[in-house]
């Protein structure tokens, strides 16, 4: 179970594509789209650390004993994210140390938070638009508002806007991966709170993963607070992050020259 979720998430394991030169036209389409989302980096975001708390009346169990559910409960599990959106979580069981390589069920709790913060950044950090230039091949303007062609890990990435720059999907790996990302409107932004993805499998198959993130806002930061997981029909999981830590730093704004 483990790896098939992780495989079918898409995650950043391909090579980046050469960006292609941006017109002053699809310049400033590109810096209208970011103008609208909230990003954490510009308000100084440098790090979060979570302790993960699980619904475990949700969690999948399937054949555990009650003794490994019981040690499971007792297991900690802490996520760390650094100021470029790269994520870890370790899982530390009551009788030894730390892994992030946990077997069984407790391998499988790491992989249902592991496997949302793998795909966060790419959404939610700075929004659906990357903010280097080098990144965004293409925007050009659509019937049904604009389109962006990113070149990024898991390239080339599409992603589809209204007219208003709300995203509505994202396209990746060839078009293997379809997702319909959610932003809501908040006093900082627009903020990445949900997301479905369909996978299409080499057995011919489709795998459908969706969930919604809810929000808190720490050290003036807006970051998740809690998860809604869902995988095909076999997991409906929640689990919510506590006794966060955020990092900052002080913000520059470099002026361009005169």
């Amino acid at each position: 179970m483990t790896a098939r979720y992780l495989r079918y998430l898409p995650l950043c394991v391909a090579m980046v594509a050469p960006a292609q030169h941006l017109t002053p036209d699809k310049q400033k389409i590109v810096e209208a789209a970011r103008a609208h989302y909230y990003s954490l980096p510009d308000h100084g975001f440098d790090g979060l650390s979570c302790s993960v708390s699980f619904d475990w009346s949700t969690f999948p169990w399937g054949g555990s004993s009650p003794e490994q559910q019981a040690n499971l409960k007792q297991t900690k599990f802490l996520v760390t994210i650094d100021g470029q959106g790269r994520s870890q979580v370790t899982a530390q069981p009551p009788d030894g140390p730390a892994t992030v390589q946990p077997q069984g069920a407790a391998g499988l709790a790491r992989a249902l938070v592991a496997g949302v913060f793998l795909t966060w950044p790419t959404k939610g950090l700075f929004g659906p638009i990357p903010p280097f230039n080098t990144e965004v091949g293409d925007a050009a303007a659509v019937p049904e508002g604009f389109r962006f062609t990113l070149a990024v890990p898991g390239g080339p990435v599409t992603v589809i806007t209204d007219k208003d720059y709300l995203a509505s999907e994202v396209r990746s790996f060839h078009d293997e991966v379809d997702e319909h990302p959610v932003y809501s409107a908040m006093p900082e932004g627009l903020v990445y709170t949900a997301n479905q993805a369909v996978t299409k499998n080499p057995d011919g198959t489709q795998s459908e993963i969706a969930f919604e993130l809810n929000t808190q806002v720490l050290s003036g930061l807006r970051v998740p607070s809690s998860v809604h997981l869902r995988i095909n029909r076999s997991i409906d999981v929640h689990y919510s992050l506590e006794n966060c830590a955020v990092k900052k730093t002080a913000v520059v704004k470099v002026l361009p020259p005169k």
